[in-house]
């Protein structure tokens, strides 16, 4: 979707910052380990990697334990409070 429609990505994480509570967490996976849209679409003005606090770590630590292992990238994000 970020390569063929990036406005209707945007346009998603959009109404997903309008709807989450503060604090809330967002769980994705991605066909790339570091999605290069997570800089490119902006959400508010600012891009998504900056309105979103990232917890690598502890998505990696959970991504090993991913049996299917369909996605090369899994994401726990955190929203602002």
């Amino acid at each position: 979707m970020s390569s063929y429609h990036p406005d209707l990505l945007a346009e998603e994480w959009e109404a997903i910052f309008e709807r989450a509570a503060p604090g809330a967490r967002a769980i994705f996976r991605s066909a790339h380990r570091r999605p290069p849209y997570l800089d490119t679409i902006r959400v508010a003005g600012r891009p998504l990697r900056e309105r979103l606090r990232f917890d690598d770590d502890l998505a990696e630590t959970l991504g090993r334990d991913d049996r299917v292992h369909t996605y090369a990238g899994f994401h726990i994000a955190e929203f602002p409070s």
